[in-house]
């Protein structure tokens, strides 16, 4: 990444601005095509290198990550369990509001 961002401001299309943090895009073609394109296109490389660099750091692999879930987590027995017990503002909560 870094060397990417040499050459590009070694070809004038990013520039350092004086007394400011990070980089400015130069080139108008450059410009519009990162605002169109460059989130679906550069943020999963951005991701990636992101990943990699926490792997050399720690020099393993993660030990977690993150699981999507398409169902409720908890079991709907625990939660009737739980529900049976639970006020709130003086009105007992049911499954369907905890969940």
């Amino acid at each position: 990444m870094r060397q990417v961002e040499t050459d590009l401001l070694r070809r004038r299309v990013l520039s350092r601005q004086q007394g400011r943090r990070g980089v400015e895009v130069e080139l108008p073609v450059f410009r519009d095509w990162l605002l169109d394109n460059g989130e679906r296109e550069l943020l999963p490389v951005w991701r990636a290198h992101q990943e990699e660099a926490v792997v050399v750091e720690l020099g393993e692999a993660p030990a977690f990550r993150v699981v999507e879930s398409t169902g409720f987590p908890i079991d709907e027995d625990d939660l009737l369990a739980v529900s049976e017990r639970l006020v709130y503002l003086g009105r007992q909560k049911d499954v369907a509001e905890v969940r």
